[in-house]
């Protein structure tokens, strides 16, 4: 460290540290005292975004302060109250965070930016015959039962089996929408009357 002729120390490293202070007359006498102090270090806000920070409509984003080294931070967002180190952001928006470590030292601050990015609209299917058909797309792909449909990557897909099919669209964005669940075949309940029955006593009967 070093110190200037009025005594301010600068070049103290964080922790607990010790300095000597050394005094000289006009005569050549001197005195010196060391004193103990514990340096505070300013807490640098490291915010970053979990992800693109494109967000595609519907989608969500999580910003997240990196406070590792800081363990009495006070967190404040410019969304309102919310004193988390991070935060879950929906729209487009500059996003910014103050954080103060509490330790004596300024509060800082960090922003993120994010944008938004328009989804598809959501495909409806139809059918005819055994084929089924999403509404007009610029990527199409098929679920089957929730995974992966063979062959489909078109809009039209060839039902190969009972289940429920969904239909997903994507954007030259690359933000997707999902159809809902189109169930092969349709659920149909069937009620069966049965003929009311009269019990006849004594059994057998006699006559």
């Amino acid at each position: 460290c070093t110190c200037s002729p009025n005594g301010v120390v600068t070049g103290v490293s964080g922790g607990i540290t010790s300095i000597m202070y050394v005094v000289q007359n006009n005569c050549g006498n001197s005195a010196f005292t060391t004193i103990d102090m514990n340096v505070n270090i300013p807490f640098v806000v490291d915010l970053t975004a979990e992800g693109e920070t494109a967000i595609c409509q519907g989608d969500s984003l999580q910003l997240l302060v990196n406070s590792i080294d800081c363990y009495n931070c006070d967190y404040y967002w410019n969304t309102g109250p919310n004193n988390n180190s991070s935060l879950t952001v929906y729209d487009a928006g500059t996003y910014t965070v103050t954080v103060d470590a509490n330790n004596g030292c300024a509060p800082s601050s960090a922003s993120v930016t994010t944008t938004s990015l328009a989804a598809p609209p959501i495909p409806i299917i139809s059918r005819s015959g055994d084929t089924l058909s999403a509404s007009p797309g610029p990527v199409y792909y098929w679920l089957f039962d929730g995974y992966l449909a063979q062959n489909g990557y078109n809009q039209q897909l060839i039902i190969n089996a009972d289940g429920v099919y969904a239909a997903v669209v994507m954007n030259q964005n690359g933000c997707v929408n999902t159809s809902a669940g189109y169930v092969y075949p349709a659920v149909s309940i069937n009620i069966i009357l049965l003929p009311t029955l009269y019990p006849v006593f004594p059994n057998p009967v006699a006559t």
